[in-house]
């Protein structure tokens, strides 16, 4: 089952959440397939981002993980 997309209410809000997207995967592919997010904690926040980017709201980072 498919757990629903993490509500991102702001740039802010956005900013980090690709933060720490990008910071998990990067320690996902570092250390050889382990990370601080389990696969839950990590697709939510990512679903969250491209719901926002989908919106065309202001503030999108060109490196989110959702792109």
């Amino acid at each position: 089952m498919t757990t629903p997309a993490a509500v991102i209410a702001d740039a802010a809000a956005y900013a980090q959440a690709v933060g720490n997207a990008v910071s998990a995967a990067a320690a996902y592919y570092a250390a050889g397939g382990t990370s601080p997010l389990d696969d839950d904690a990590y697709d939510r926040p990512v679903r969250g981002m491209a719901d926002r980017e989908a919106a065309r709201r202001p503030g999108r980072r060109w490196w989110s993980p959702a792109r």
